[in-house]
C-alpha cells in the first residue's frame, strides 16, 4: 500500500520525487511513530501512577508522613516537597492528555490515509490534479456535492465611479495574491488574484502549465471551503472563479462600503478606531468571530492564520450593526493532515521571540515545529482578543485571553468555556 500511494502521488504531481519533505511515506511513518509514542506514553503513565500512589500512601502511613521531611521541619520547607508533588500530578495529566489525543489522532490518520490513497489511485483528472496533499485533504472534508461556478472575465467590469489607473482599484493584498474591487451582475466584487513570482517572466511552457494548474487547484480548495460555509454568516459568499490574464483567480461578495470601494479590517477598528464601535457592538464581533472558527473546527478544518487583518467588518442596515467575516482561507487545512512547520531562519525566530513576526501563531508551532491543531487556532484567536480587550477594558475578557495564548496547548480552555466567558461579560457590559 505504501508503495502504491507513494507511485501515485508521483504521477498526480502532489510530490515531485520520494525524497521530498512529508511525501506519502512519510505519512505512513508518521502513524508508525504515533503508534510507538502512543504505546511509550501510555507506560510512562503507568510509572508515574505508581510513583503517585507509592508517594501518597507513605505520607499516609501514621508516624511516617513524608519520607523526604525530617521532625522538626517547618510549613516553609516543606513547601518544595509539594511543589514537587503538584508537579508531578501536572506531568501526568499532561501525559493523559497527550496520549488521548494521540490516540484519537491515529483513529483519524488510518481513516483519512484510506481515503487518500482511494481518491489518488482512482480520482484521475478532477479537481485533485496538481493540488497538494494538504489541501487535498481539506476537499475530502467538504461535501462531494459542492460545485465552484465558473465566471467568464467579460461578465466582470470596473465599479462605476472607481480609479481603475494601475493598483488604485487595489483594496488589499494577503499571503497568496491581491485583492482588486469589480463589478458583477450589477453588485460589486471582490476579485483575488494570485500573486506571480519573479521567475515567470523566464519559465518555459511547461513550467508556466504547472503553475497554472496549482493556482488553480489551490483557489479551487479556497473556492469550495468558503463554498462549504456559505450559509454561515461569519463567512464571505462565493460567487465563483474567473481567468484574469491566466491566473485563476477568486471572485468574493465584497465586504465595505460599496459606494466607495473602502474595506474595513478589525486591525483598522482597533488601531485607529475607523470605524468607531460600541462597547455593544465589540461583544457581538467577538461572537462573529468565534462562531465563525468554532463551526470551522466543528467541520474538522483549522484556519491556521486568524489575525486582525483576516477578518473584515461591514455595516448591516437590517441589524443595524457591524458584523465580522473571516477571510482568506488560503492556509485551511484539516484537523487530521495538518500544516507542519520549517524551520525559521534566525532573524525571523529572533523577531517571533521579541513579539515583532507572526505574533499570532502559537509557540509550539513556530518554535517547537508542531503541527497546527485546534488549540493553536484558540491560540491565535486569543491573540485577536487580547487586541480588542485593550479597546474595551474588560477584565474577564483579558483573563480570558490570557488563558487562551497559555505556553502549554493542553492548559487553553475549551469553546464551551470560551463562549461563557464571552457571553457572561457582554451581559455585565449591557446591565
Amino acid at each position: 500500500m505504501k508503495a502504491s500511494v507513494a507511485a501515485a502521488a508521483i504521477r498526480y504531481g502532489v510530490v515531485e520525487t520520494v525524497g521530498d519533505s512529508m511525501c506519502i511515506t512519510d505519512l505512513f511513518q508518521a502513524l508508525d511513530d504515533m503508534k510507538q509514542l502512543n504505546s511509550n506514553m501510555k507506560l510512562e503513565i503507568v510509572n508515574l501512577k505508581k510513583t503517585k500512589e507509592t508517594s501518597e500512601d507513605m505520607i499516609s502511613i501514621p508516624g511516617i508522613g513524608d519520607p523526604l521531611l525530617e521532625c522538626g521541619d517547618s510549613a516553609a520547607e516543606k513547601s518544595p516537597r509539594e511543589r514537587e508533588r503538584c508537579e508531578l500530578k501536572e506531568m501526568l495529566e499532561d501525559f493523559q492528555y497527550q496520549t488521548c489525543r494521540q490516540g484519537s489522532l491515529i483513529k483519524k490518520l488510518r481513516y483519512q490515509l484510506s481515503v487518500f490513497h482511494k481518491n489518488m489511485l482512482h480520482e484521475e483528472d478532477s479537481v485533485y490534479d496538481n493540488m497538494n496533499y494538504i489541501d487535498r485533504a481539506v476537499i475530502d472534508r467538504i461535501l462531494s456535492d459542492v460545485k465552484v461556478p465558473v465566471i467568464k472575465s467579460e461578465d466582470l467590469s470596473f465599479l462605476v465611479g472607481a480609479n481603475v489607473d494601475g493598483d488604485d482599484d487595489l483594496v488589499g493584498k494577503g499571503s497568496f495574491g491581491k485583492v482588486f474591487l469589480r463589478q458583477y451582475q450589477g453588485e460589486a466584487v471582490a476579485v483575488k488574484v494570485p500573486y506571480n513570482g519573479e521567475g515567470v517572466r523566464d519559465e518555459d511552457d511547461e513550467k508556466r502549465m504547472v503553475r497554472i494548474k496549482a493556482d488553480h487547484a489551490r483557489t479551487t480548495m479556497e473556492a469550495l471551503v468558503n463554498l462549504a460555509f456559505a450559509d454561515h454568516p461569519s463567512f464571505p459568499k462565493t460567487v465563483g472563479i474567473v481567468d484574469i490574464g491566466g491566473a485563476p483567480s477568486l471572485v468574493l461578495e465584497f465586504l465595505g462600503d460599496k459606494n466607495t470601494g473602502t474595506i474595513y479590517t478589525l486591525s483598522q477598528a482597533i488601531k485607529f478606531q475607523i470605524p468607531a464601535l460600541s462597547k455593544e457592538n465589540w461583544f457581538v464581533i467577538m461572537m462573529d468571530i468565534i462562531h465563525g472558527l468554532k463551526a470551522m473546527h466543528e467541520k474538522g478544518l483549522l484556519h491556521n492564520d486568524l489575525k486582525a487583518n483576516n477578518i473584515l467588518l461591514q455595516w448591516d442596515l437590517e441589524d443595524q450593526r457591524w458584523h465580522a467575516f473571516i477571510i482568506d482561507m488560503g492556509k485551511v487545512s484539516t484537523q487530521t493532515i495538518p500544516l507542519r512547520h520549517k524551520q525559521l531562519p534566525k532573524e525571523e525566530l529572533e523577531g517571533y521571540k521579541k513579539g515583532t513576526l507572526f505574533p499570532h501563531l502559537a509557540p509550539e508551532y513556530i518554535l517547537d515545529l508542531q503541527p497546527m491543531t485546534i488549540q493553536t487556532d484558540i491560540y491565535s484567536l486569543g491573540k485577536v482578543l487580547a487586541r480588542i480587550e485593550k479597546v474595551i477594558r474588560s477584565r474577564p475578557l483579558r483573563d480570558l485571553a490570557d488563558e487562551m495564548t497559555h505556553v502549554k496547548a493542553r492548559l487553553r480552555p475549551s469553546w464551551k468555556h470560551i463562549e461563557k466567558v464571552i457571553t457572561k461579560a457582554q451581559r455585565r457590559n449591557i446591565s
